[in-house]
């Protein structure tokens, strides 16, 4: 029989009762952790640790998206972007300490926004 202690049960407890991402979590540190992102997190403010990666897929737009507010180098930058299929991938790396702001457009009627603060 295996014994949980009850500090473990309260974080499961928060972490469940709050919602918590929609993704898979990663343990504090894992260097492959990501945050990933959709249309629906349009407009959210998003904390990430110095060094981790997020990435925000759309679907494809006609006109494609385009970066349109570039995000303060020295706390975020673009790492990568693709297309395939019916999707956009833009990925970025949290370079240091700050917050930024950067925009996607692609002329359809709401442009995504993010705010990124990075610790």
């Amino acid at each position: 029989m295996r014994v949980v202690s009850a500090c473990t049960l309260a974080v499961v407890f928060v972490a469940c009762a709050t919602g918590g991402p929609s993704g898979p979590v990663f343990e504090s540190g894992h260097a492959r952790a990501e945050l990933q992102l959709d249309a629906a997190d349009n407009g959210r403010t998003i904390g990430v640790e110095q060094g981790q990666v997020f990435t925000i897929t759309l679907p494809v737009q006609q006109p494609d998206w385009v970066l349109v507010t570039t995000p303060d180098q020295s706390v975020t930058s673009l790492v990568s972007h693709a297309r395939s299929g019916n999707r956009e991938t833009w990925t970025f790396r949290a370079n240091g300490p700050g917050t930024t702001d950067l925009q996607l457009d692609s002329g359809a009627p709401e442009p995504f926004h993010l705010i990124v603060s990075v610790t």
